[in-house]
């Protein structure tokens, strides 16, 4: 028998605290090279920024990006694999098919059915063009992340007190992308299967955390004020220009161990570690499935004619799936082709703009003056007009 351990709240803001700095330690190793694989992919010819610690945004590109001087060029091949990639992915997107277990007919309906019901919440849920996105960013950054979860807040309203001024929703399955700026590891973890927690970074504005967690709105309004006077950290996160400022709220999950008595863990908190919940169990939490066809069946008949079935407990798992461009031995994060392409397109940039230059050197009229010509240096813009002849030569 082994002893599950309990938190209390002191250990998990301590606990979470310790893991939070080292998820982000270990992730700096890779940062460098994500902003590096964007300077490329977007064909910035200046210096990469070595402060901006997030995706690139329109005011990034207008800003940063900017060729130094009109002679300098080049033809971003990198960009165009990029796309050739992204699109061969989604013309060739993995397929899922029901197909019977047996020839008999009822069973074939159930599988007919499956393969429908399958190709409705593909549709429904949009699920093609999430995994483009998806797909898009694993081949910049060499590593993808989608969750998946149930959201008790999305799809239908169930109901609506106008006068109490509350709104009850059905709930609904959640597929969404995430950007990799907004996702830390386990820094102990050397492949996904060992990853046994994540910090997952939402956005918030003040009337959804305070709608959420109302007991914390001072709390959120010191946090938001805290942000908007941090030029630096605006800086950062690419929300300078914006007046209305959300709040980072952090997502702890943690899969089940035997630790947690397989139940895993689950909380929110602020960057300082600040808990606005309990730790309590995960909420992405599902029984073990049968590996025997015929049990699986006779649990669900059981289900459909309303007998309990006894499937045992439930195990948390994590809702996050990973994607990865080209695997790293030892590694959770993979690998970009662009970095293995970089070397290349720099060295075709310099080459086209070298050519630009002697095209543009070629191009200018000529004045030839001899070196005791009264003609000061002082009095011509540019240099490459001239060409002074020294005696004896």
């Amino acid at each position: 028998m082994l002893k599950i351990k309990q938190w209390s709240q002191a250990e998990a803001s301590k606990n979470l605290k310790v893991r939070f700095n080292d998820a982000k330690q270990m992730r700096i190793q890779q940062e460098h090279q994500w902003r590096y694989n964007e300077v490329l992919l977007y064909n910035a010819l200046s210096e990469e920024t070595s402060d901006y610690k997030g995706p690139v945004t329109a005011d990034i590109l207008q800003r940063v990006f900017t060729p130094e001087n009109e002679n300098e060029t080049g033809v971003n091949y990198l960009f165009k694999h990029h796309r050739f990639l992204n699109a061969q992915m989604s013309a060739n997107p993995p397929s899922v098919q029901a197909r019977p277990t047996s020839s008999d007919p009822a069973d074939k309906r159930r599988a007919d059915t499956a393969d429908r019901l399958c190709r409705h919440g593909i549709r429904a849920y949009q699920m093609q063009e999430k995994i483009d996105l998806n797909n898009g960013q694993t081949l910049l950054y060499g590593t993808g992340f989608i969750k998946t979860s149930f959201d008790p807040n999305a799809g239908e309203i169930v109901s609506f007190d106008p006068a109490a001024g509350m709104l009850e929703m059905s709930g609904d399955f959640t597929m969404k992308p995430l950007t990799i700026w907004d996702i830390w590891l386990d820094p102990h973890a050397r492949n996904w299967a060992d990853v046994e927690y994540v910090f997952e970074r939402v956005w918030y504005s003040l009337d959804e955390a305070t709608m959420k967690w109302p007991d914390k709105e001072e709390l959120f309004k010191k946090a938001q004020k805290d942000l908007q006077d941090d030029t630096y950290k605006q800086e950062q996160y690419g929300i300078v220009q914006l007046q209305e400022v959300r709040i980072p709220i952090f997502h702890y999950y943690e899969k089940g161990l035997p630790i947690n008595g397989m139940q895993g863990r689950y909380t929110c908190m602020l960057e300082d570690a600040t808990l606005l919940q309990p730790c309590d169990t995960s909420p992405h939490r599902f029984y073990e499935p049968s590996n025997d066809p015929a049990e699986i069946r006779e649990q669900v008949d059981a289900e459909a004619m309303g007998f309990e079935v006894d499937r045992g407990p439930e195990v948390a798992m994590l809702p996050y799936h990973i994607l990865t461009d080209i695997d790293v031995t030892d590694s959770v994060y993979g690998k970009s082709f662009i970095e293995y392409g970089a070397p290349g397109q720099e060295t075709i940039n310099r080459l086209d703009s070298l050519t630009m230059e002697n095209i543009a050197a070629h191009g200018y009229c000529r004045m030839v003056i001899d070196e005791g010509a009264d003609v000061s240096e002082d009095s011509i813009t540019d240099t490459n007009v001239t060409v002074k002849i020294e005696r004896g030569s």
